[in-house]
């Protein structure tokens, strides 16, 4: 008969801790519900940002394109606190500005600020090749031998709202060639500026009437909720997994 020592003891099931990622979704969802009850029970809401968004158009047009470009310089800037600036661009040509030239000027801003990433992760590569030289150097050699992939990946990150620090920050880390990261980024972020700068241009009849409906604002909101989620389950896989199985 076995004895009751010689069992194993089950060990106890570890609870997921409730860390950056959750707060991040905690605290996304948490603005965009409180933001659709504030447009549900506060019919003078959109009033409010009907004014804004004319009081935002007229200090864009008095700007143009250096705006544009300051505007998604700062707001690419890893080190700042983020804010909407592709409302700039949107509003600039929706003002009558060029929308080629208002892409133009929004994707260099975005390519430049966001290199910022790069730079922070270049300055700090010698901390991490001292302190985990194993890990530095499968990043490495996973650049290396994926290069098509990175390619890729900085482009469709910077031509959708996904999170490219994710991206720039190891390219910076590794000592990626820095034009190697810029090109791609650039196309990408162009082609997003023409998207923003057409749309602005599309809509200007409707910004001029002061006419944002609800139903505008519940589709943003609901996109905005979309981008939450998707970045939350961005934050939730275990990069340092998927590292070890693209070095195989």
């Amino acid at each position: 008969m076995e004895r009751a020592a010689d069992v194993a003891p089950v060990a106890p099931r570890s609870r997921r801790r409730f860390g950056g990622a959750e707060w991040f979704l905690a605290i996304g969802l948490v603005v965009v519900v409180g933001t659709a009850l504030l447009l549900a029970f506060q019919p003078g809401f959109i009033a409010r940002v009907n004014g804004q968004l004319l009081s935002w158009q007229e200090l864009a047009v008095t700007y143009g394109y250096l705006g544009v470009f300051l505007a998604m310089f700062v707001g690419n800037l890893t080190i700042m606190i983020v804010f909407p600036a592709t409302v700039v661009p949107f509003l600039v040509a929706a003002a009558g500005a060029d929308a080629f030239w208002v892409g133009v000027a929004s994707g260099v801003g975005a390519d430049l600020g966001e290199f910022s990433g790069y730079v922070l992760g270049y300055l700090g590569s010698g901390l991490v090749a001292n302190r985990y030289p194993d890990s530095y150097a499968m990043l490495r050699r996973i650049i290396a031998k994926r290069a098509w992939a990175v390619w890729v990946l900085l482009f469709l990150f910077s031509l959708f709202p996904l999170p490219d620090d994710v991206l720039f920050i190891p390219l910076g880390i590794a000592r990626y060639g820095w034009w190697k990261v810029m090109i791609p980024s650039l196309l990408g972020k162009t082609m997003a500026g023409w998207a923003i700068a057409y749309g602005g241009a599309v809509s200007a009849d409707v910004l001029a009437q002061r006419t944002l409906s609800s139903g505008t604002v519940f589709i943003q909101l609901g996109v905005l909720a979309f981008l939450i989620v998707f970045t939350y389950a961005l934050m939730r896989i275990p990069w340092n997994v998927v590292i070890k199985r693209f070095d195989r």
